[in-house]
């Protein structure tokens, strides 16, 4: 069951799989209580919860191409697209699962990043990222429950870092609102991905976003781990669904199948475009921003507000 498996989940694009206890990380609710500035998702620590059959917890790994940057352009980080196509072949692999007789649940709750740290799938650097051998940072992670038995893989001991970090500043370095403290945690309520979007940056913040339209890269950009992965070209059919114009016009098709729902907000991709289109200059979309300033969305309105005035 277990060879088939990871010969299934490789067929869908996921380059490693592995299989952990459902007990694999107890002690990692225990990390996180009682410091919120690393609680960022509201995750489940004990897959049991979530499915009390579950026998067997299989981590995936998907890896990606970082995209070229494109000037007067959205920046668009092609994690993004990775996570979606994850997402949506663990359910494939759930479904695969289910059809050979055994319940599954695919995509749990769960904090993935510690389990590939369990499972052996990568070391935390000190940007609280992920790294797996050979693959760098530039990955994306799912999960699946099952009540299927397989044979466990190793688990690794908790705290073992990434050798190139071990004497690496980079990313604390580059970090524009300091959330990297060096010890592999994120001070999420300062990092700016881990912001709300749907509640309004402070002003201050608001040029540090850059050309971002979704999260930050800075600290893997930078990060040694990754001196391997090249950048590629933005595909064509992604520069047309980022391109700003179309986003301050409202103009969401195809956004959806490209990086999921929770990502394809309207009314999140529209504000941070008036910001992306400030801080890059394009005061040639000042008529497309001022269109906004009456928007049905107070955030909308007060993104669309700040623009015009950094481009007038």
């Amino acid at each position: 069951m277990k060879d088939q498996l990871i010969e299934y989940a490789r067929s869908l694009g996921f380059v490693r799989a592995f299989v952990m206890p459902p007990d694999a990380q107890t002690d990692w609710r225990a990390h996180v209580d009682g410091r919120p500035e690393l609680s960022f998702i509201r995750l489940a620590h004990d897959p049991l919860q979530l499915m009390p059959e579950c026998r067997s917890v299989i981590l995936l790994v998907w890896p990606y191409q970082p995209f070229e940057l494109e000037p007067k352009h959205a920046a668009f980080s092609a994690y993004y697209i990775a996570s979606n196509k994850a997402y949506h072949a663990a359910k494939q692999l759930g479904a695969w699962i289910s059809a050979h007789g055994y319940q599954s649940l695919s995509n749990p709750n769960l904090p993935l990043k510690s389990l590939a740290e369990r499972a052996g799938a990568g070391r935390y650097g000190k940007n609280g990222v992920i790294g797996a051998p050979d693959l760098g940072s530039r990955i994306a992670l799912e999960c699946v429950l099952t009540d299927a038995e397989m044979a466990y893989d190793q688990l690794e001991e908790r705290g073992r870092r990434s050798a190139e970090c071990m004497a690496c500043e980079r990313c604390i370095r580059v970090c524009p609102v300091g959330a990297l403290k060096g010890d592999a945690t994120v001070d999420t309520t300062r990092c700016l991905r881990a912001l709300p979007m749907d509640a309004p940056y402070p002003e201050d913040v608001r040029p540090l976003i850059g050309a971002s339209l979704l999260g930050c890269d800075l600290c893997q950009d930078c990060c040694p781990r990754n001196r391997d992965k090249k950048r590629i070209p933005i595909p064509d059919d992604v520069l047309e669904l980022t391109d700003l114009a179309k986003l301050l016009a409202g103009d969401m098709r195809g956004i959806e199948d490209l990086v999921g729902k929770n990502y394809a907000r309207k009314k999140r991709l529209q504000a941070r475009a008036c910001l992306i289109a400030a801080n890059t200059g394009r005061s040639d979309l000042l008529p497309a921003i001022c269109a906004l300033l009456t928007d049905d969305s107070e955030l909308v309105r007060e993104y669309a507000a700040w623009a015009e005035k950094k481009l007038q």
